[in-house]
């Protein structure tokens, strides 16, 4: 997603989202539409919301990619492979999933919690 849809691998929090894509999380946003994002796509959702409303989201722990979160003016939480982070006031699940180099089973978890409240905020 991140390499696809924008430049987030060049250029970090300065990075452009595709156009279409932007305009998609904005109205999900605006719609109080719930989100989820996996892996590294919750850096495009803070890129994307940071300004709108500082969401809370996860990529797990990996330190140069949540500082660069930070910077688009979205909060990053700290968060294990096997689970998962909820923002209810922004609609926004989010789960680490393959940021980590972890058994298949363990990134599972983590993406079957997210998905879990996912559909629970649908």
């Amino acid at each position: 997603v991140a390499k696809n849809l924008s430049t987030w691998a060049q250029d970090g929090a300065g990075c452009t989202v595709n156009k279409d894509f932007k305009e998609l999380i904005l109205k999900f946003h605006k719609d109080s539409k719930p989100i989820l994002a996996l892996c590294i796509a919750p850096a495009l959702i803070a890129r994307v919301l940071g300004q709108v409303c500082s969401p809370t989201l996860t990529i797990g722990n990996d330190e140069d990619t949540i500082k660069q979160i930070e910077r688009t003016g979205a909060e990053h939480e700290i968060c294990e492979v096997t689970d998962f982070v909820t923002d209810r006031e922004s609609k926004l699940v989010t789960t680490p999933a393959y940021m980590y180099e972890a058994p298949l089973h363990h990134v599972q978890k983590g993406i079957a919690g997210a998905t879990k409240e996912f559909l629970e905020m649908c």
